[in-house]
């Protein structure tokens, strides 16, 4: 069980250490107040109420887009950075297949 135990801290760890954890807060966060902003706005609009479901299909949809970014890259000050593999707190810069990859998040 002890073995298990240090597999599900590392991994928590490293979860910490790429900031996927704080990403997926500040996602719930904004796919919360997107829905807010929807149910009040689309009546508004004279938006049929099943358009609200299509935005939280969205949002669920692209949390895990979301994850997967938090988890290679590093936004920051910067700019966008590979997050480094090893415990080193130093991003790496941006190669090829990366920019294919963010291509590919950003058409999901």
């Amino acid at each position: 069980m002890s073995g298990r135990g240090n597999a599900i801290r590392r991994l928590f760890n490293e979860l910490l250490r790429r900031r996927v954890l704080r990403t997926l807060a500040l996602y719930v966060v904004a796919a919360w107040l997107l829905l807010q902003a929807a149910d009040v706005l689309f009546p508004a609009w004279d938006i049929p109420e099943s358009g609200i479901r299509y935005v939280l299909y969205a949002a669920l949809a692209g949390l895990p887009v979301a994850l997967v970014f938090a988890w290679f890259f590093d936004v920051g000050p910067d700019g966008i950075r590979r997050t480094s593999t090893t415990d080193q707190d130093e991003a790496q810069p941006l190669r090829g297949r990366d920019f294919v990859l963010l291509g590919a998040l950003v058409a999901v």
